[in-house]
């Protein structure tokens, strides 16, 4: 019971839902009545009570923004590798059950990620699970004003105007948790133009932060 708390922040109440959603089909598992036990139908259930938060989220965020937009954003949360590397940075990794799976089936930890909402979701209902689920998302609510700004590509805009005026620019990782062993995934990069420091900006993946460091870096030069 621990482990489950370190990895949601809470006791389960109804333990076999969790267990039912790290069991990989791979694993061949059965019921004490001889039926397979797998994570596939929590997973089902998991990716439309996500995807209904992350909508619900961005519907009251973003009032005067319109469907293309919210649908867009909602994606950027829920696509596939965000959820892969979410599945890691909560230690949900090395809890599934696993059977002699490809090594480049990474889509199983984004699933197994769907499947614990799930197991939250029928565990602990709609309201609770929508807290949590913003907590994983590294404060959903904050990281919703990145999205927004990834609509402009600010490193593209800098790299543009350093062509114009001549300008060498240099987008330098200073800091990269997840290779240093960190459980908070954190990435920081450096702007130089023409070998001076002109902005930092961090993220929880690379693009994030260099678009942050690239926004900031525009802001300065105006």
């Amino acid at each position: 019971m621990k482990q489950w708390k370190r990895v949601l922040g809470f006791y389960p109440d109804n333990l076999s839902l969790y267990q039912t959603a790290i069991t990989h089909t791979s694993s061949q598992k059965k019921d004490s009545d001889g039926n397979r036990i797998s994570n596939e139908r929590l997973e089902y259930l998991g990716d439309a009570v996500l995807n209904a938060i992350v909508a619900h989220e961005l519907y009251q965020q973003f009032e005067h923004k319109d469907e293309g937009f919210l649908t867009r954003s909602r994606s950027k949360i829920v696509r596939r590798s965000q959820l892969n590397d979410l599945c890691f940075q909560i230690g949900l990794d090395r809890m599934l059950n696993l059977n002699n799976v490809k090594q480049n089936a990474h889509d199983i930890y984004g699933n197994a990620v769907e499947a614990l909402v799930g197991a939250v979701f029928l565990d602990k209902g709609y309201v609770k699970t929508a807290k949590w689920v913003k907590k994983i998302f590294s404060n959903l609510s904050s990281s919703l004003i990145d999205i927004v700004n990834e609509e402009v590509d600010y490193k593209s805009h800098l790299l543009e105007w350093g062509q114009h005026k001549k300008k060498t620019i240099d987008f330098v990782m200073l800091r990269d948790d997840y290779d240093a062993g960190f459980d908070e995934h954190k990435y920081v990069y450096q702007i130089k133009i023409d070998g001076n420091v002109v902005a930092m900006g961090e993220g929880t993946n690379k693009r994030q932060a260099q678009q942050n460091a690239a926004q900031k870096a525009l802001k300065r030069l105006k």
